[in-house]
C-alpha cells in the first residue's frame, strides 16, 4: 500500500455528482451502454498517449463509514477503529455515449454528444477488462458495451465494440470535431484529477475518530496528492487486489 493509500493501476503490471458537471457512472438495470475507457497518458503535445498499454486506472482500499463516506483504510488501526477489513475499490475516468436499443444514437452522436464521468468498480471488474485487453482488444482501439442486469450491485457484462469513438474523434479533419475533441481531453484532465476524491477521503486516524464523533473543527482532507506512481507499484498491488 502507498503512504497516501492510492495506487497507479496499469492491466497486467500494477494491478451522486462531483460537482456541476463531472459525475459518476452508475449503470441501470435493463440498460444497455457505449463507453469509452478515456483516461490516458497526456503527451508533450497536449494529445492522449492512446497506444501506451493501457489507460490509468486508480485504486485504494477503502470502507465506508455512516456519516462519512468512504475513506481511505491505511492499515490495522482503521480496520480496528471501523470494525471491519477495506475493500479495494478501483476508479477511471470514461465517456458515455449515447445509444438506443443498445447501439450507438448516431444522430445523438452526430449532435456531439457524449458525456465525461468517473466510473468506480472493483477488483473482479478490473479484472474482467483486463482479460478483455489481454484477448487482443487494446481500450485504445475498441470501445466496450455493457450490459447491466442489476442496479443495486452494479452486475454488468461487457463486450468489446468495433472502435474507438474518442480516438476516431481526435482523429477527425473537420473543426467542428477538432473543438469536440478539444473540449472532451479537458474535462477528461478535469475528471481525472477528481479520481481520488472519487474513491475516497484520505483522512488520518484522529480526523476519521473526529469525524466519526461528529467533533470534527472543519471540513478536512478530501483526497491527498502525489500518489503513487506505476514505476513504483511492484509489489504493492496484491495488497490493493488481493483484499
Amino acid at each position: 500500500m502507498s503512504q497516501n493509500g492510492y495506487v497507479d493501476l496499469t492491466f497486467g503490471q500494477n494491478d451522486d455528482q462531483l460537482g456541476s458537471t463531472i459525475k459518476r457512472f452508475k449503470a441501470k438495470g435493463g440498460e444497455s451502454y457505449r463507453f469509452t475507457l478515456a483516461w490516458w497518458p497526456v503527451k508533450e503535445d497536449g494529445t492522449l498517449d492512446m497506444d501506451t498499454s493501457t489507460p490509468r486506472f486508480k485504486a485504494a482500499i477503502r470502507n465506508y463509514v455512516k456519516d462519512v463516506g468512504y475513506v481511505v483504510n491505511h492499515g490495522p488501526e482503521f480496520t480496528k477503529l471501523i470494525g471491519e477489513e477495506g475493500r479495494a475499490a478501483i476508479s477511471t475516468v470514461i465517456i458515455v455515449w449515447p445509444t438506443r436499443d443498445g447501439l450507438l444514437d448516431k444522430e445523438a452522436f452526430g449532435k456531439l454528444q457524449g458525456e465525461v464521468m468517473i466510473w468506480t468498480i472493483s477488483k473482479e471488474k478490473y479484472n474482467h477488462l483486463k482479460k478483455i485487453a489481454a484477448n487482443g482488444f487494446p481500450f485504445g482501439k475498441f470501445d466496450l458495451s455493457a450490459d447491466c442486469t442489476d442496479t443495486q450491485y452494479q452486475k454488468m457484462t461487457f463486450s468489446p465494440c468495433p472502435e474507438n469513438l474518442l480516438r476516431n474523434i481526435l482523429g477527425a479533419q473537420k473543426a467542428k470535431v477538432k473543438e469536440w475533441g478539444a473540449k472532451l481531453i479537458e474535462k477528461i484532465t478535469q475528471a481525472g484529477d477528481r479520481v481520488e476524491s472519487e474513491l475516497a477521503k484520505n483522512l488520518t486516524i484522529q480526523e476519521l475518530k473526529e469525524r466519526m464523533s461528529g467533533s470534527s473543527g472543519g471540513n478536512g482532507p478530501v483526497a491527498a496528492t502525489g500518489a503513487v506512481g506505476t514505476d513504483d507499484i511492484d509489489g504493492m498491488i496484491d495488497d490493493v487486489l488481493e483484499s
